[in-house]
């Protein structure tokens, strides 16, 4: 059975209100903290399936999450996949959908293709998704600066190296850019900026790092303490350090 919507309650609620109170969509809305479209999407669903809060008042959460976001019963003879299990780990480094749709596969041979399985982990994700806030970005405004969790090996047997990844995101493009060196010390990471510089063509106006220690020596909300080097890379290219 699929866990339960931790957003039930909302859902009780804006029930409530309509059927109650006579609320307008707008009302429910501030009312209950959640997005416009959120808010139109419960209620289209609830007068769909022709609900009342009165009537679902005995409901489990189960059965008022399979009212209303019914999912696509698998073919005949097929297993369907944990998706919350698939979720879960997904959270995991190193973990990609992928390696679980092989797993998947591994487990059930005439299990779902790969494009079948993150179709319908993607369905399910749809159906469970939290409400989120979204940044608005502007293009060529900033890029996301870190470097990988994990490391990448090169060379092969005893000769094989860790090397580490820069990653740089453009945010609202989504472009993603990939450098590789052996170290994080200041003069790989500058190297780097140069190359993500190099590559792109041109500079965005604000860097946003993470507050490793080679861009940032001391993280502080109010008055972050920007690396000499980095300082110098940033006045040389005509751009901002804002540390995350």
């Amino acid at each position: 059975m699929p866990k339960p919507r931790s957003d039930m309650r909302k859902i009780r609620e804006v029930l409530r209100l309509r059927d109650e109170h006579g609320a307008s969509q707008r009302q429910i809305v501030a009312a209950c903290r959640l997005p416009r479209t959120t808010v139109r999407d419960y209620l289209r669903r609830l007068k769909a399936a022709g609900l009342t809060y009165a009537g679902v008042a005995d409901w489990s959460d189960d059965a008022l999450e399979a009212q209303l976001f019914p999912r696509t019963p698998a073919p005949a003879g097929r297993s369907e996949p944990d998706w919350a299990y698939v979720a879960r780990e997904l959270g995991r480094r190193g973990v990609t959908l992928k390696l679980l749709w092989r797993e998947h596969l591994a487990a059930v041979p005439d299990g779902y293709r790969y494009t079948q399985f993150v179709a319908r982990f993607r369905e399910w994700q749809g159906a469970h998704k939290e409400p989120r806030l979204l940044r608005a970005h502007t293009p060529g405004e900033m890029v996301e600066i870190d470097y990988a969790g994990m490391t990448l090996s090169v060379g092969v047997g005893a000769a094989a190296r860790p090397a580490q990844v820069f990653v740089a995101v453009l945010p609202y493009a989504g472009y993603l850019f990939a450098d590789v060196t052996w170290s994080q010390q200041s003069a790989d990471w500058l190297a780097s900026h140069v190359r993500l510089f190099e590559h792109l063509g041109g500079v965005p106006s604000r860097l946003v790092p993470d507050n490793l220690k080679v861009g940032v020596t001391h993280a502080s909300f109010y008055d972050p303490a920007i690396n000499a080097g980095y300082h110098e890379l940033a006045r040389h290219y005509a751009t901002a350090v804002v540390p995350t």
